[in-house]
């Protein structure tokens, strides 16, 4: 295991931290884009997400604690933590997390963010990707040239940034749609598209025929590549490096994610004494200092899988915030809590409670630091149901020894919190 003092930590406590340098006019929009039908468009950095809206209200609010220094965007479904709850809890948060806590500007409807975006143009935008220019002006991005963050994003070029990349292939949408790849790439394989994508969209496991139709369904139109399907591989890490303005390279933090068969996202263990070895400390450098060459900085959270001979690959960018990346933020509250945090994070709906009968029925386990949120979405179901839920991002943290963790999880699903978005 590599040594402690052989790998320079990042500090920050706050989102703002991620971004040095840009002052105090700073706009946070912590969501993935996303343009429905009808909206006009320029077409100059195309993104492919296809989550549901209440999806990427959850993704603003797992952002909310840790805004001080900047003013984040969120829809006004979004609970305010500092503000928006009883007495009790506005306190528990201001006393907790007073230094890390920033505004919230709050708009209505999806898309409202570009009239706030519109009236603050000496403003910069902080966002995961930058949006196409007809919403948030490119001018207005962090980056001086926001094409950087589609390129160090592009899984067709994940070779240019890591020696350490799976072997793959791209295909043009004609050769993929006229199977181009027969006779190069036998079944299973992972077919993903080649632009940037958000949680696990642009991904589909192929093994066997009608897996390929509905890949080319879903990617119909767009490149795509093809690398091997690893299998029942050993860990599946998310190592976050801080790439700074002047090319420093910083360990924030790592996690093994949790991964559908399917491909899909679905939240990440992680265990704050935890170091990468030298290995995958120096696969993890090696990809922030290229995406610095190529025009980048911020937050890097790379996926490296291993093989099942042991041997570790690079598989996906994640150059943007990361879910877990809060959670990393907040160090020193898991560990005023406990010894040796250990967490799993992820998304949490109660399907009765608001906000406020949420914290007051999981007071024990907010106050113990077992069960600890960043956001708060109180919404409805679907755009048609006026009914509203309660959903959460979260992390269930204990001191790591698997039968007590299992029991607090256990605990809080029998008290009706339930794990994901949808009930």
């Amino acid at each position: 295991m590599i040594h402690k003092e052989n790998i320079p930590t990042f500090s920050g406590n706050k989102i703002i931290d991620c971004f040095p340098r840009l002052g105090e006019n700073v706009l946070h929009l912590p969501r993935y884009p996303k343009y429905e039908d009808g909206f006009h468009r320029i077409g100059d950095f195309n993104y492919y997400f296809q989550r549901s809206q209440q999806y990427l209200t959850c993704q603003t609010a797992r952002f909310t604690l840790l805004g001080a220094g900047l003013h984040t965007l969120v829809e006004d479904t979004v609970v305010d933590l500092s503000r928006d709850l009883p007495d009790y809890w506005t306190g528990f948060f201001r006393s907790n997390f007073g230094n890390q806590i920033g505004e919230l500007i709050k708009y209505s409807g999806h898309y409202g963010f570009i009239d706030i975006v519109a009236a603050r143009p000496d403003f910069t935008v902080i966002s995961p990707h930058p949006y196409d220019s007809a919403f948030v002006p490119a001018k207005q991005y962090y980056l001086d040239d926001p094409t950087a963050v589609v390129d160090v994003n592009c899984k067709g070029k994940i070779s240019k940034i890591s020696s350490h990349a799976l072997l793959y292939e791209t295909f043009s949408p004609e050769d993929f749609a006229s199977d181009e790849w027969k006779g190069r790439w036998d079944l299973p394989f992972v077919i993903k598209i080649t632009q940037p994508s958000g949680g696990g969209d642009g991904v589909q496991i192929c093994k066997n025929r009608d897996d390929i139709l509905s890949a080319k369904k879903k990617f119909d139109g767009l490149e795509i590549k093809i690398e091997p399907f690893v299998g029942d591989s050993g860990n599946n890490y998310n190592v976050q490096v801080h790439v700074s303005p002047d090319g420093t390279i910083s360990f924030i933090g790592g996690s093994v994610q949790k991964v559908s068969p399917e491909g899909k996202y679905g939240g990440n263990y992680f265990d704050f004494g935890w170091l990468p070895d030298e290995n995958l400390w120096e696969i993890s450098k090696e990809i922030g200092e290229n995406c610095h060459n190529r025009g980048y900085y911020g937050v890097c959270g790379p996926d490296i899988m291993e093989t099942p001979s042991g041997k570790r690959v690079f598989v996906d960018p994640n150059m943007r915030l990361n879910g877990s990346t809060p959670f990393f933020l907040m160090q020193d509250y898991f560990k005023s809590h406990f010894n040796r945090p250990c967490m799993e994070s992820g998304y949490f709906a109660h399907p009765t409670f608001t906000p406020a009968e949420l914290l007051e029925a999981f007071k024990s386990e907010l106050e113990s630091g077992e069960l600890t949120l960043t956001g708060i979405y109180y919404g409805p179901q679907n755009e048609d149901d006026k009914k509203k839920v309660t959903r959460i991002y979260a992390a269930i943290a204990s001191e790591g020894d698997p039968e007590k963790h299992g029991f607090i999880k256990e605990n809080l699903a029998k008290k009706g919190l339930l794990s994901g978005i949808h009930l």
